[in-house]
């Protein structure tokens, strides 16, 4: 297959139409022949070097590659050695985040969902529980199961939960909104503004309110659907092998 036809495909499984999307090319050929697809959260350069070594053509990013969101490339020195770094390897790369969050189901939260074994069922960005637990317990769950480190808590963390918002990655306001204005008692999230969001759970809290937070990285609370997305382009696109490469956490800690 060309590399156009593998962004067009996924596009189209998505069922989203996004005119407007970020969902395009970062560098490469789009007509390039593609026999090894690549898959990452970001492509950092240790994900470029191990997807180059392996014989990838392509690699597909959920997140820029330019750090920016719209991948305005600035010229500066960290900026230059990526593109010369990616040039070098002849891949060709795109990015698919905005089709991955508008598939019913989120496709980025399904992987997250499949790999930390939650039992319930996902809608509408609530996480239904079949077994109400705490938020020490699902946290517990989520650090063994995804291999997570330090999942923090805000609020109650041994009140029984039993609906939960799903809001992975970078959700800003939506992250506290919907614990405010709907019988959901925690929040699963990737990033927020601690002054805002967290401050916001954490009154609720000791106002004795049944609210909390799981605040996961956004990086980590990610990537797993990226590997859930390796997993479903197996099967859409059988002439090709794919394979993940996990960045790892952002964050390293004082005891490594």
């Amino acid at each position: 297959m060309l590399a156009h036809e593998i962004l067009e495909r996924l596009n189209a499984f998505s069922g989203a139409d996004i005119p407007d999307t970020v969902d395009t090319f970062k560098a490469g050929d789009p007509n390039k022949s593609v026999n090894r697809i690549a898959f990452c959260f970001t492509a950092t350069p240790a994900v470029i070097r191990a997807a180059h070594e392996w014989g990838a053509d392509l690699l597909i990013t959920h997140e820029p590659t330019y750090h920016d969101h719209f991948d305005r490339y600035s010229e500066n020195a960290v900026s230059k050695a990526k593109k010369d770094l990616i040039e070098s390897t002849g891949m060709a790369v795109f990015r698919w985040h905005d089709h991955a969050h508008a598939a019913v189901p989120d496709i980025i939260h399904s992987g997250f969902i499949a790999r930390a074994e939650l039992e319930g069922r996902y809608e509408n960005d609530f996480f239904y529980f079949d077994t109400p637990a705490t938020a020490r317990q699902i946290a517990h769950k989520i650090q063994n199961r995804t291999g997570i480190r330090h999942v923090r808590i805000i609020g109650c963390m041994d009140k029984p939960v039993r609906k939960a918002v799903i809001c992975l990655g970078a959700c800003g306001d939506r992250t506290s909104d919907l614990l405010r204005d709907t019988d959901a008692e925690l929040c699963i999230a990737g990033e927020i503004s601690e002054w805002k969001n967290g401050c916001f759970v954490r009154d609720a809290a000791e106002l004795g309110l049944n609210k909390s937070m799981l605040l996961l990285g956004h990086c980590a609370s990610e990537r797993d659907g990226m590997s859930y997305l390796c997993d479903l382009c197996a099967g859409m696109f059988p002439s090709c092998e794919c394979r993940y490469f996990d960045c790892g956490e952002l964050y390293t800690y004082p005891e490594d």
